[in-house]
Parts: structure tokens; C-alpha cells; sequence
């Protein structure tokens, strides 16, 4: 075999080389993209997850509070039973706003998303009342929930509203015309305005005050009064 036919086969190897490299690159990239799309979309619920997350552990560390008792000289402080009405408080509206999160577009998935990320710092934050705090939060999240399922369950009630019958109730398809597109107007423009501004802005204003309360104790901001008393008892 000459040298010119190597050279042939060199090239040829190497054109096909470059075209697997071309092709798989375009359907890794595709992939990726395609990837980075579906994250893209479900970024909100992964982060309202990792906030919800942050308030259980928040719940579970009250729990422990609440449970504590004082403890005796050479015997095992005793645990007080408590429920677990924290977390699954917590797990009920998280798992609310998993399915109201997918029934609307933005900005209302990242607005509860801000919701979410809130939650945690703002409770901790609270000293003297960190359980009321979290209760308000948590009712908070759910009031918002349970406004998105109702907006979309009284828009589904509109659209799908039998004309005929109203027709014959109202006395002409004109009147029932108007009168369902107008309470179909007052829905929309009340939820939008409650789910976009409203609760929304009522949770953050909720928050802004609680971050410009001053804890009544600034020798130690950041503690309860449990660990306040536990750190003077043992001398911490």
C-alpha cells in the first residue's frame, strides 16, 4: 500500500472521527439543555423544598424544647410526650404548595419560593415568641395555597358554567353572557391582585417588623429564654 492511499485513510478516519464528535456533542448539549430547561422550571419547588426543610428543623428543635424537663441530681431528665404537630403542619403546607406551585406560572411559583425562603430566618429570628412566630408563617403559607387552588378552581367553575341554564334563569343568553364574564372578570381580578400583591406583601411586612422588633434581651438576641435559663444553670 502506497503512501498516497494511508493519507486516504487517514483522512477518511478522521473525517468520521470529527463527525461522531460533532454529532454526539449535539446531542450531549441537547441533553444538557434540555436538563437545564427542566431544572429551570422546577427551581422553585427545589428551593421552597430546602426552605421547608429549614423550618422542620426549626420545628423539631421546638419540639425538643417543649419536651425538656428539669433534671435531678443522679437521675436522667424525664421527656415530656409531645406531638409532632409542628412538622406536620410544616409538611402540610409545603406538600399544598408543591400542588398549587404547578397550577400558575411566574412570578406566583417564585413568589412563594421568597415565601418559603423567609420562613426560616424569620424564625429564628423571634426570641421570646419563635412558636407563635411559626404558627403566623405557617398560616401565612397556607393562606396563600389555599388562594391559588380556590383562583383556580372559581376560574375552572367559570369557564366550565352551563350558558343554557343561566340563559333560562336570567331570561336571554345576552344577560347570562354579561353577567358570567363579568363575575368572571371580579375572580380574576381579585385572586390575581390577593396572590400577586396581597398575601404576599402582608407575609413580608409581617416579617419586616418582626426583624425591626429589638429582642428584649441583648445580652443574648439569638436565644430563648429555655437556653437563656440553661446557659445560667450550668454556667455556659
Amino acid at each position: 500500500m502506497d503512501a498516497g492511499a494511508v493519507a486516504d485513510q487517514i483522512r477518511t478516519w478522521l473525517h468520521r472521527v470529527g463527525i461522531f464528535l460533532q454529532d454526539n456533542g449535539v446531542i450531549t448539549l441537547n441533553g444538557l439543555l434540555v436538563l437545564a430547561y427542566f431544572l429551570g422550571r422546577i427551581l422553585p419547588q427545589i428551593l421552597s423544598t430546602l426552605g421547608a426543610a429549614m423550618v422542620v428543623l426549626i420545628d423539631r428543635r421546638e419540639r425538643a424544647i417543649a419536651a425538656a424537663t428539669p433534671s435531678r441530681p443522679g437521675m436522667k431528665a424525664p421527656q415530656r410526650p409531645v406531638s409532632h404537630y409542628l412538622e406536620i403542619t410544616t409538611a402540610a403546607a409545603w406538600g399544598l404548595w408543591m400542588a398549587a406551585s404547578l397550577l400558575f406560572p411566574p412570578p406566583v411559583p417564585w413568589l412563594g419560593t421568597v415565601m418559603w425562603l423567609a420562613a426560616g430566618p424569620a424564625a429564628l429570628i423571634a426570641v421570646q415568641n419563635r412558636l407563635s412566630v411559626l404558627h403566623w408563617l405557617k398560616r401565612g403559607l397556607l393562606v396563600y395555597d389555599l388562594a391559588l387552588v380556590g383562583l383556580r378552581v372559581g376560574l375552572a367553575m367559570a369557564r366550565n358554567a352551563d350558558v343554557a341554564t343561566w340563559a333560562a334563569a336570567l331570561g336571554s343568553p345576552e344577560a347570562a353572557a354579561r353577567a358570567m364574564g363579568y363575575s368572571t372578570g371580579i375572580i380574576t381580578t381579585i385572586g390575581v391582585w390577593a396572590v400577586w400583591y396581597g398575601i404576599p406583601l402582608a407575609y413580608a411586612s409581617y416579617i419586616v417588623q418582626r426583624l425591626l422588633t429589638l429582642p428584649s434581651d441583648i445580652t443574648a438576641p439569638l436565644k430563648s429564654a429555655a437556653e437563656i435559663v440553661r446557659s445560667v444553670r450550668y454556667r455556659q
